[in-house]
């Protein structure tokens, strides 16, 4: 598995790369590990609501952008205190939530914070809190399947910005699972900060892969993908795929 190394944390960029490694696992059959950073932003599942899931007065108020995601499930709210891990690879049998939720769990147990997999959820709990939620996207014989890690997390802004008015929510769309959160920094006293805590989490990954360059041809074509696909509202609001770059994955 080729493991990316990224630290760009514009959101549009980062959900470009996630398809754009999708695209390269299409055609040659490369797997990839990557673990990545958001600023704050409000990310949505793909066929939901936009106005029923997300608190769209308080985002604009606080210039927090709101993007839509190739794969389904809830809105989740990044920030820098939030790490995302995602596994790009060819489909094959067994690889449910729980095959790479386990790997996740093993890795944060060998950091010391114990952690399972809520099957009925889609979701890995410590100390009974949710600490990360997943999500899946399959295309074309390729499985894309990430999730965050709430580390130091704003949970306040979490709170805040994924609460909408209850008449919001009778509107048809996929409904958010709203549940009690918490950060991992408590179960993992010596990663000092989210920077730490990322390098640790590269070093149990990096034993079972190599490191991956993209190279500036992959640079470009991941921005024109960002700016034609994630910037665009007709797709971050309605979810339209006929956004430029966006046809075909």
């Amino acid at each position: 598995m080729h493991i990316i190394e990224n630290d760009v944390t514009k959101p549009e960029y980062n959900l470009a790369l996630e398809e754009y490694l999708c695209r390269l696992t299409g055609r040659d059959g490369r797997e990839f590990f990557m673990l990545w950073r958001n600023e704050p932003s409000v990310i949505v599942g793909r066929f939901q609501d936009v106005p029923a899931e997300v608190n769209v007065t308080f985002a604009r108020a606080h210039n927090i952008p709101i993007i839509r995601r190739n794969s389904g499930g809830g809105a989740v709210y990044h920030d820098l205190g939030n790490v995302n891990y995602s596994f790009i690879m060819t489909e094959s049998p067994g690889q449910g939530f729980a095959s790479f939720a386990e790997r996740i769990i093993r890795a944060l147990s060998h950091l010391g914070a114990e952690a399972e997999f809520s099957l009925s959820r889609n979701d890995i709990a410590a100390n009974g809190m949710k600490v990360s939620g997943m999500a899946q996207y399959r295309h074309k014989g390729v499985i894309l399947c990430h999730g965050t890690l709430l580390f130091d997390c704003n949970l306040d802004v979490l709170s805040v910005i994924l609460d909408v008015p209850d008449e919001k929510l009778r509107r048809h769309g996929v409904k958010s699972v709203r549940s009690r959160v918490a950060n991992l920094k408590p179960f993992i006293p010596h990663a000092a900060s989210t920077e730490g805590f990322m390098e640790l989490l590269r070093r149990e990954f990096h034993e079972n892969g190599t490191d991956f360059a993209l190279s500036a041809h992959d640079k470009d074509e991941i921005r024109k993908l960002a700016e034609g696909k994630y910037s665009a509202p007709s797709w971050n609001f309605e979810g339209r795929s006929d956004v430029p770059n966006g046809e075909d994955i």
